[in-house]
């Protein structure tokens, strides 16, 4: 278990990040921001992250995963009802101002879930093996463009409907095409 002192810093420099990506765009906050924001010293942010892009993604991390998974794969109701329950995050952190970081870390943690429900139907050859990937990466690129334009669309759709329309696009992209030739 992770010393409340430590929780409490990550918490006050997470709510810091969100405030600034809010007002000003996250590639115009810088650290000093965060740390005038927070009211944290310049050691105590390095003493929990690299940089601001760290900073970004550490919340997220676990979240996106638990979010993405379901009883029988992933659940995609769960992130969209996640993301229209908490709509000034999700615009800080997946719209327009919150840059591509956290949406790229989105994206592996989505291609990764997505991965482990559709591997039964590839073998463990390496061909199917890169197909899988290829295939598990395009439909994650998908989830998160999907997610990041119904953000920048001030979520006018429900998150039923979303998550619907959501589990359709990532099914499509693994069925199989037929490869014969056109009479």
């Amino acid at each position: 278990m992770e010393d409340r002192r430590i929780q409490k810093t990550r918490k006050l420099l997470s709510q810091a990040l969100i405030q600034l990506i809010l007002e000003k765009g996250y590639e115009n906050v810088t650290v000093q921001d965060i740390l005038d924001r927070a009211n944290v010293g310049r050691s105590t942010f390095y003493a929990h992250y690299e940089n601001k892009d760290l900073l970004l993604v550490d919340g997220p991390r676990t979240l996106g995963l638990e979010l993405f998974r379901g009883d029988s794969g992933p659940g995609f109701l769960k992130f969209f009802q996640h993301v229209s329950g908490n709509v000034p995050l999700a615009k800080a952190m997946l719209g327009k101002k919150g840059g591509n970081i956290l949406m790229d870390s989105f994206r592996g943690q989505i291609a990764e879930v997505i991965r482990e429900r559709h591997k039964a139907g590839f073998s463990r050859s390496k061909r199917d093996t890169l197909m899988l990937g290829h295939l598990s990466q395009a439909a994650a690129a998908a989830v998160c463009s999907l997610v990041g334009s119904w953000v920048d669309s001030d979520l006018i759709f429900t998150a039923e409907e979303m998550s619907a329309r959501c589990q359709v696009l990532v099914d499509g992209v693994f069925v199989t095409p037929s490869l014969s030739t056109p009479a």
